[in-house]
């Protein structure tokens, strides 16, 4: 899932709005950071962002 945040403030992303590709409640790698997040509902996406996520 790649994911694009060209705003100046943070964006949160509610999850059922992708609810056929993904679950509301799952974890992911960010390839980019090499982070591992758990997202639940809602995606918290920082001001000025790209992120590739490696659903898991």
């Amino acid at each position: 899932m790649i994911v694009l945040n060209k705003n100046a403030d943070k964006v949160s992303l509610d999850m059922n709005r992708y609810r056929e590709m993904v679950p509301n409640t799952f974890k992911a790698k960010d390839i980019i950071s090499d982070k591992e997040l758990e997202i639940k509902n809602i995606l918290e996406v920082p001001a000025k962002t790209a992120m590739i996520l490696e659903i898991k």
